[in-house]
């Protein structure tokens, strides 16, 4: 049986940009224990980001149809304050993190994100980031990276986006992917990488050491709470 466990070995210098490439061109380590990295052991990592604060911004498909059954296609992007800890980070910092994603992602109703089969990622791990974005054109992904570096006040390095796509990404994740057998049934295929509008609904933040998530800003005011609306 295959082990769960991915072991790499190198300097600091050496595997930054292959654990980069590993997660963001072929999402190897999705779900893997990466173990130790010699020259850059692994509880210096988790020591410098366990505590961080995390921020969410949760994207949700609109049933503009109002049909019935309807099962909404979603998005995430999250990023960690690097220069806060869960005892440092205050109530005030966190209302002019929400209101600045709300100047950023707030107007219109809420910022629609065009999803698309094209995988881009920006890894920045010295400022908190590492998220992932399937967009339709290389134009939105920038977009997307620019207005949540903003948050915090930061200007995007484009050296740090990487980009990975199939070949032939119609064939690799089609738009009608047809049906299998399970358990004599014929049941349809799950669809991978749709083309898919999804609009910013609400962020959030988590804190370590702090049960429930603080809502940061819902502009829907479905959540309760929130910092600012």
């Amino acid at each position: 049986m295959m082990s769960d466990l991915v072991y790499l070995r190198g300097t600091q210098k050496e595997l930054r940009p292959v654990i980069i490439a590993m997660m963001a061109t072929y999402q190897l380590l999705q779900g893997k224990d990466v173990g130790s990295i010699y020259g850059y052991p692994s509880e210096q990592i988790q020591a410098r980001r366990r505590f961080k604060p995390r921020i969410f911004l949760y994207f949700e498909q609109r049933n503009t149809l109002n049909a019935a059954n309807f099962k909404p296609k979603r998005g995430e992007i999250s990023f960690r304050i690097m220069d806060e800890e869960y005892s440092t980070i205050t109530n005030g910092e966190l209302t002019r993190l929400a209101t600045n994603i709300k100047t950023q992602f707030g107007a219109n109703g809420g910022y629609e994100w065009n999803k698309g089969k094209t995988m881009y990622a920006y890894t920045d791990w010295d400022k908190g980031y590492q998220f992932q974005m399937l967009c339709r054109s290389s134009t939105q992904a920038r977009e997307l990276v620019t207005k949540v570096l903003a948050i915090q006040n930061h200007s995007p390095e484009w050296g740090k986006l990487a980009k990975s796509e199939a070949e032939d990404e119609t064939a690799a994740y089609p738009d009608i992917p047809g049906q299998h057998r399970v358990l004599g049934e014929m049941v349809d295929k799950p669809q991978r990488r749709p083309r898919v509008e999804v609009c910013f609904t609400y962020a959030y933040a988590e804190i370590w050491g702090k049960p429930n998530p603080v809502i940061l800003y819902d502009p829907l005011g479905k959540k309760g709470n929130a910092l600012i609306t």
